[in-house]
């Protein structure tokens, strides 16, 4: 049981962090922004990073919402209705995030 434990542990972390680029891309471009004083350039990142984070919780939103219906795990008319219902989703929450003040 403890031979399988740390895979279980590698996967779970695999898992949660499938899209860390976006993450990682949201982490930088809010440090920046934090360590920049020029408001036009900073106001840009600042935008850019609410829309990727925004991206990363739609994402995670649809996973936790649907997590029987992703759009790898069914076929046939199923996954293309999961691709849809996905990229509204995530689109939606990228708009709000860009609509936050």
């Amino acid at each position: 049981m403890n031979s399988t434990l740390p895979s279980r542990i590698r996967a779970f972390i695999g898992d949660q962090l499938r899209a860390w680029q976006l993450l990682l891309i949201f982490v930088v471009l809010i440090a920046i922004v934090v360590a920049m004083a020029p408001a036009k350039l900073g106001l840009t990142l600042y935008g850019f990073g609410k829309i990727v984070g925004g991206l990363y919780v739609g994402l995670w939103g649809d996973r936790l919402i649907f997590p029987y219906a992703r759009p790898h795990e069914v076929s046939g008319i199923e996954r293309s209705s999961a691709c849809y219902r996905r990229a509204i989703i995530v689109g939606l929450c990228a708009l709000a995030s860009a609509l936050i003040p």
